[in-house]
């Protein structure tokens, strides 16, 4: 199965092994971030992003193709 690229709307980027088929379906973002609550003790928390990522098209690049 290929590699594609994909980047959540809080700008996580990750590599993930996805079948042709559903390269264009959103992936949820395996990424964390750091949350403020100051009520709480600890006043940060860091949480699982989890949001919809989208695939980043990569353009094709003929001139690395080698030919034999």
């Amino acid at each position: 199965m290929p590699i594609f690229e994909y980047e959540c709307p809080r700008g996580h980027k990750f590599d993930k092994i996805v079948p042709i088929a559903q390269m264009d379906d959103l992936q949820e973002c395996p990424g964390h971030m750091v949350t403020v609550e100051p009520q709480t003790d600890p006043a940060f928390r860091v949480v699982s992003c989890r949001a919809p990522a989208k695939r980043i098209p990569v353009p094709s690049r003929p001139a690395h193709i080698i030919i034999r």
